[in-house]
């Protein structure tokens, strides 16, 4: 199967073979953000993944989750502070 690459800012997202891997970072500049996906999660269940946010220094500065419904392409971002940018890796069930 072919990869597909696609980007948002300065972050990446690949799928292969229905696996979505979303890694890099994304400017938020505030506590949460929305933004689409280019491939929906088909797992039938959400999936939450651990989100680290930090200061233009790029140092830390709080904690959150990304966050895709089941069978959607919509992923929320949230954090227990305001932050620059969101830094992420993980996988998920693309269609």
């Amino acid at each position: 199967m072919e990869l597909s690459e696609f980007s948002r800012g300065n972050l990446n997202i690949f799928e292969k073979d229905g696996i979505v891997t979303v890694n890099g970072m994304y400017a938020i500049n505030a506590e949460s953000a929305d933004l689409q996906m280019p491939f929906a999660n088909a797992s039938g269940m959400p999936v939450y993944a651990p989100v680290v946010g930090v200061f233009q220094n790029m140092s830390i500065a709080g904690y959150g989750y990304a966050y895709i419904n089941a069978n959607t392409n919509a992923m929320h971002i949230g954090m227990n502070t305001a932050v620059t940018y969101a830094i992420m890796a993980f996988s998920y069930k693309g269609n």
